[in-house]
């Protein structure tokens, strides 16, 4: 338990948090950095309308800067994954295109039950994405060196989702996916670039899982506090997928719940 409350990040901004847990990363480890953020998450601490997800990520880097690989040895399934998540993104960068098997290998480490391997392999898509400057198509081909891109493939289901996750907002590079979005994104067409011939059948579906806050923006929505009326308007670019394809339809709308 660490001595942290409600009281103490009442107020405090996404940048505010991000700042506070680096910090106490620097200061005393990211190990327990990490702890207390999810703590602090789990406890209800945090302010609503924080992405603890991302918030993960940010003292995960900084976990890996300090333990390397080895770090994996604390990542558990809490943040959504977000600490293996880090891990393998920070070994892939590190090491290269190279290394995908290898990184790969590492997931297999990662604690946290049955799921934490195709969950750290997701996180592992995200990394790839980053590699090769935000160029989603490459990026997708690469998944095919550790998994079959059929729809029973969970790994190689998880790599593509980590990739299309990362395309929605270019969080390891924003610079380079500001620039290189608009290769892949289509503002006449919001199913882009789910719909897109070079994606496989297995590779659509995981995307447009993903693909939900692409619609919110098409839609005008605040993605911090979308309204029934954004809702409604989002719903309608799922309608756009044709009718044969029903996993792709089911994962457009399904990505709202999830």
């Amino acid at each position: 338990q660490y001595a942290i409350s409600s009281a103490q990040f009442s107020g405090m901004t996404f940048r505010d948090l991000s700042l506070f847990f680096s910090d106490m990363a620097k200061k005393e480890g990211a190990p327990d950095a990490f702890q207390a953020l999810i703590q602090a998450a789990e406890g209800g601490m945090i302010p609503p309308n924080i992405d603890l997800h991302l918030l993960g990520h940010i003292v995960g880097d900084l976990l890996y800067e300090q333990e390397g690989v080895d770090g994996i040895r604390i990542c558990t399934n809490a943040l959504r994954n977000a600490c293996s998540h880090s891990i393998v993104v920070g070994a892939f960068l590190e090491r290269g295109i190279s290394a995908i098997t290898e990184v790969a290998d590492i997931c297999r480490e990662a604690p946290g039950g049955k799921g934490a391997y195709p969950m750290c392999v997701h996180g592992l898509g995200h990394g790839v994405l980053a590699s090769v400057d935000y160029d989603m198509k490459e990026a997708v081909k690469l998944c095919e060196m550790i998994g079959s891109p059929v729809m029973s493939d969970r790994i190689y289901g998880e790599c593509v989702g980590g990739i299309a996750m990362e395309m929605m907002a270019g969080v390891h590079d924003p610079e380079v996916w500001n620039r290189r979005k608009k290769e892949f994104f289509d503002e006449r067409d919001p199913l882009a670039p789910c719909n897109k011939d070079f994606l496989s059948e297995a590779a659509q579906s995981m995307c447009y899982n993903f693909l939900t806050p692409h619609l919110f923006e098409t839609a005008g929505a605040d993605l911090g506090i979308p309204t029934a009326r954004d809702y409604q308007k989002a719903f309608t670019y799922c309608n756009l997928i044709p009718r044969e394809e029903t996993g792709n339809r089911i994962s457009c709308y399904g990505g709202f719940g999830k």
